[in-house]
């Protein structure tokens, strides 16, 4: 808004002038945030820029902001898919950096985003390594979201190991602590974790009821409404495996109200492509291929040239199975 314009204007104003190094760094780390976080669709290569200016900055005496940086740098390549290679760079230089300085929770927020890059990579078992020793570093009187989230990487990194035992054992340890600190959120999405695996082991109740709990805090009224709809979805889907119609019918409509009036396309043709699916596993074709053209629909709306190609591939799949049938 005006406001915010006026405010970044005035923070311009201020970087011009200033000659203190280290205020100077802790302004461009504020203007990087600033774009980063709240302008994050359409200035987040501005952030990339600032973050740039900062890391041109001798880093004696200015390592936390420098890896703070860094660590932007290194999440914004990995956004734009360019050389995972660079990206990596990024995140090294910035945990070197946190080290240097003896910033736990720096330190913890670097292994934290080289777990998360490894992971994106595929390599869970080195990611696990780095989400583990990010814990390592927490401190007591730190706030518990990064550890929370760590935990529940590794929940999902154990999940793509295939270990689900293990995968259940980190999620549980986070909820346990989320519960705790009263991170409704948190609690909430790791739910939605638990139950997906319950789902996976095909234990269709159960996961159904481990959904609806995850839909109890009273937080998705405000925030992260998305989660919400996405996991009506989930729960529909499973009422199809289980052929009770209704309740599909009712779940599946009200996820997909709910992410077209969040105007969510992405969010909502996976929703599609998984609703499609289940009905070609159920050999009920004609419903199936309803919902693969609505997701077709939207992915060439948006003319997302990796989505059309996604989805075409999907309804080329269901057709090559609809003839073995």
């Amino acid at each position: 808004g005006g406001n915010d314009s006026l405010a970044l204007l005035k923070y311009e104003e201020l970087l011009l002038k200033e000659k203190d190094l280290k205020t100077q760094a802790h302004l461009l780390v504020d203007f990087m945030d600033i774009y980063n976080n709240y302008y994050y669709e359409d200035n987040e290569e501005m952030g990339f820029k600032y973050a740039q200016k900062v890391t041109m900055l001798d880093p004696a005496g200015l390592e936390e902001y420098v890896a703070d940086a860094h660590t932007l740098m290194g999440h914004y390549l990995n956004s734009i898919e360019q050389s995972n290679d660079e990206a990596l760079s990024h995140y090294q230089i910035a945990l070197k950096l946190a080290r240097i300085c003896k910033d736990n929770f720096i330190i913890m927020q670097s292994l934290s985003a080289l777990g998360i890059h490894t992971a994106n990579l595929r390599e869970y078992s080195k990611s696990i390594d780095y989400f583990k020793k990010s814990i390592e570093a927490f401190e007591s009187n730190q706030d518990s979201s990064l550890l929370i989230t760590n935990l529940m990487n590794i929940g999902t990194a154990y999940g793509q190991l295939r270990d689900f035992a293990k995968s259940i054992e980190y999620n549980q340890k986070a909820l346990n602590i989320a519960r705790k600190v009263k991170k409704d959120l948190h609690a909430s999405v790791i739910h939605v974790n638990l139950a997906s695996i319950e789902e996976v082991l095909g234990h269709h109740d159960k996961a159904i009821h481990t959904y609806k709990k995850s839909l109890d805090s009273y937080i998705y009224e405000n925030h992260r409404r998305d989660i919400k709809f996405g996991t009506l979805l989930k729960i529909g889907n499973i009422y199809l495996k289980k052929q009770n119609e209704d309740s599909a019918k009712y779940y599946i409509d009200k996820g997909i109200k709910g992410l077209r009036d969040l105007d969510l396309p992405l969010s909502l043709r996976n929703s599609y492509l998984t609703v499609a699916g289940t009905y070609k596993d159920l050999g009920r074709y004609a419903a199936a291929l309803e919902y693969y053209y609505d997701a077709r629909e939207i992915a060439e709306n948006q003319k997302d040239t990796f989505d059309i190609a996604y989805t075409y591939n999907e309804i080329a799949k269901f057709y090559r199975v609809q003839e073995l049938h």
